[in-house]
C-alpha cells in the first residue's frame, strides 16, 4: 500500500524550489531532517535523501521539453508525504474523449475547485471586514459622544464652580 499523500500543484519557479530548499535546510539544522526525492517528468533524478543540497541539482536535468517536476517530502521513515508538482509546460489539450470518458482535465478541475474555495474565503473575509468596519464606526461614534459629553460637563463645572464656591463662602460668613 502506498503512503498517504498530499499534492500541491503550482507553476514552476526557482523561487519556489528555493523555498523548499530553505525549509529542508532549516529542519535539518534543528536535528529533524526530512527525506525527499525528485522526479522530472516521472523520471527519478534524485533518490530519497535528506541532504537539501541535492535539491538544487534538479536544474541539471531540466530540458526544454520538461513538463513537470515532482518533489516528494516524506514524514519520517514512512511513505506519508507531501508531493509538490511544479508545472513547467502545460500538456497538449486532451481529446474530448479520455479514458474515463468524461473529457475533464484534472488540472483545470483542480484549479476551478481551488478558485471556488478561495473565492468563498474571500467573500467570507469581505463580510467579516464589513462587520468589523461597522463595529469600528459604532465605537468611534460612541467615543465622539463621550468626548462631547465630557466637554459639556467640563463647561458646566467651569461655569458653576465659581457660583458654588461664592455661595459656600457666603453661607460661612452668615453662620
Amino acid at each position: 500500500m502506498k503512503g498517504a499523500m498530499t499534492k500541491i500543484i503550482e507553476k514552476y519557479s526557482e523561487e519556489r524550489i528555493n523555498v523548499l530548499y530553505r525549509l529542508l535546510k532549516n529542519v535539518m539544522k534543528k536535528g529533524r531532517p526530512k527525506e525527499f526525492d525528485l522526479r522530472i517528468d516521472d523520471f527519478k533524478v534524485i533518490s530519497r535523501t535528506s541532504d537539501p543540497e541535492d535539491l538544487l541539482a534538479h536544474k541539471e536535468f531540466i530540458i526544454p521539453e520538461t513538463k513537470n517536476i515532482k518533489v516528494n517530502i516524506y514524514e519520517g521513515s514512512c511513505n506519508r508525504r507531501i508531493q509538490y508538482i511544479f508545472i513547467l509546460k502545460e500538456e497538449a489539450p486532451v481529446s474530448p474523449q479520455t479514458l474515463s470518458g468524461t473529457g475533464d482535465n484534472k488540472l483545470e478541475k483542480f484549479d476551478e475547485e481551488r478558485n471556488n474555495k478561495y473565492n468563498k474565503e474571500i467573500d467570507q473575509l469581505k463580510k467579516r471586514l464589513a462587520e468589523t468596519a461597522g463595529r469600528i464606526n459604532g465605537v468611534e461614534e460612541n467615543f465622539k459622544n463621550a468626548v462631547l459629553k465630557n466637554a459639556f460637563l467640563e463647561m458646566v463645572v467651569d461655569y458653576l464652580m465659581p457660583w458654588y464656591l461664592n455661595n459656600k463662602a457666603a453661607e460661612k460668613v452668615h453662620k
